[in-house]
């Protein structure tokens, strides 16, 4: 089963005009890229799981007025975890 009509072309080709050794090596090279794109699917879910995480922690903070990041809960202040500054408290 494809996923696209782009896929299913090159599918399409690969059979049609690959064969023999061309065909083992170029299957080898989709087999690591399908690989790659699966890491950097599975890091971009635990990016997103972090980012999920970090809000629970950031809750209603404030804008830093620096860098315009969304701030952290500091004990009773917020800091930004980006450049550093805070809202105010020492």
């Amino acid at each position: 089963m494809r996923k696209s009509i782009m896929d299913y072309l090159f599918r399409w080709m690969e059979l049609r005009f690959l064969s023999g050794e061309q065909l083992l090596l170029f299957t080898q090279q989709s087999a690591v890229v399908e690989r790659q794109v699966s890491e950097e699917a599975n890091q971009a879910t635990a990016n997103i799981s972090q980012c999920f995480q970090d809000s629970y922690e950031v809750g209603d903070a404030p804008l830093c007025v620096t860098c315009g990041a969304l701030m952290v809960r500091n004990s009773s202040c917020h800091k930004c975890a980006n450049c550093g500054g805070t809202s105010g408290c020492s």
